[in-house]
């Protein structure tokens, strides 16, 4: 038989298991294994945008620049530079640059980047010039200049038949400079040419407004024929011959006000 005093040790070393064992389970969760971290993404890794691809160069010149070849006055220079270009497979190339005054060929370097072609000649004892092409159409070439002295601007060519050298006789284009040749641009002056000693010669230079042969000198060189006139009271005005097709007789000028351009002479009956 269980006394009561035995039976409270009992149950106290009952009670005292239990908490023991309830504590050993709360260590457990307490103290138990950390939990596996989920993993985690690496960071992308920068990439660098694509370099540009260069546009390639055009495999034929531009529509801008057709019918680029041939002979080209400009008509702001003095003497009459005319710049002769020809093409070269689908691009063109820069020949020659000459002024009748001076003589010689000028072009110093020429380029031809694919659309755009571009040319320097300098004059002797004088500045160099650069110029570039910027359109055509028909006979009209619109470029652009500069020079070493720090100018710059655009100009106009006109397309020209040149002569080149003259041989009396040698070339049909000589004998076709003879004629009566009426100046648009004035009111009515008309130069007479004539053939002389084999090669050709200014007889007159008349204006029926004012009368009489105002011809005061002029020259053949053999390539190229150059004549004054003076106007009474008014100014002188010196005239040279480019080329000849047909009825047009292509001429440049200058005056002895400074003023200079380009003039295309009508053949008259």
């Amino acid at each position: 038989m269980v006394t009561p005093r035995r039976f409270r040790l009992v149950l106290a070393a009952a009670l005292s298991a239990f908490v023991i064992i309830a504590c050993s389970c709360g260590n457990l969760v307490r103290f138990g294994s950390p939990p596996t971290p989920s993993p985690t993404e690496a960071p992308p890794i920068p990439t660098l945008a694509p370099l540009p691809t260069p546009e390639p160069l055009p495999a034929t010149a531009p529509a801008s620049l057709e019918g680029l070849a041939g002979s080209w006055l400009d008509p702001d220079s003095i003497g009459g530079t005319v710049t002769t270009i020809e093409q070269q497979g689908n691009g063109y190339k820069v020949v020659d640059v000459s002024n009748p005054n001076r003589g010689g060929n000028e072009l110093t370097d020429q380029n031809w980047d694919g659309s755009v072609l571009t040319w320097t000649y300098c004059i002797p004892d004088g500045d160099c010039i650069t110029t570039q092409t910027i359109s055509v159409s028909g006979d009209n070439l619109d470029v652009s200049w500069s020079n070493n002295l720090g100018s710059s601007g655009n100009t106009t060519m006109q397309r020209v038949t040149v002569i080149g050298t003259l041989t009396p006789g040698a070339n049909p284009s000589y004998q076709d400079m003879i004629g009566k040749w009426l100046d648009p641009g004035t009111s009515g002056t008309v130069t007479t040419i004539i053939g002389l000693d084999g090669g050709l010669a200014v007889e007159s230079v008349i204006n029926p407004s004012r009368g009489g042969n105002e011809l005061t000198t002029q020259n053949w060189d053999g390539s190229v024929l150059t004549w004054i006139y003076c106007i009474p009271h008014g100014n002188c005005i010196t005239s040279q011959t480019v080329s000849v097709e047909g009825n047009s007789l292509y001429t440049t000028w200058s005056d002895d006000q400074g003023r200079s351009g380009t003039t295309t002479f009508q053949r008259q009956p």
